[in-house]
């Protein structure tokens, strides 16, 4: 899954954006298919959507010339902000777990990195509004 989803992010630099999600979708639906509940896979797949969708909405904001094309790039705006959204959820059950809060022997030392990752990401768009970050 790691692997897969590292490919995918190789499409992305590419350019490849069309390959980059589905590769991205593919290997989520395949890491819920052996963890329902989700895991720190799961977190980084969803960050990695969200930043390619992220990414797409910025250059279909940038080349925008009708209102179905604002329309389109507000709504993968939201479905990235809903990506992020739902890693920060599924950071913050798995980090809440960890009853001696040690994330790294709990999960492994990749864990750390990319919940910091994900609970930034959510900082850096909030309205001054802390609650869960």
């Amino acid at each position: 899954v790691k692997i897969r989803s590292n490919l995918g992010l190789l499409y992305y630099q590419a350019g490849e954006m069309s390959s980059c999600l589905r590769l991205l979708n593919d290997v989520l639906c395949v890491n819920k298919c052996y963890d329902e509940g989700g895991n720190f896979s799961t977190v980084q797949i969803l960050y990695n959507i969200g930043i390619v969708m992220e990414s797409l909405s910025s250059s279909l904001q940038a080349t925008a010339i009708s209102s179905a094309d604002y329309e389109a790039q507000s709504d993968l705006m939201h479905q990235a902000r809903d990506m992020f959204q739902s890693a920060h959820d599924i950071v913050l059950r798995l980090v809440g777990n960890c009853t001696d809060g040690d994330v790294c022997k709990w999960y492994g030392n990749y864990a750390p990195r990319i919940a910091v990752l994900v609970i930034n990401k959510l900082a850096l768009k909030a309205d001054d509004n802390n609650d869960g970050c």
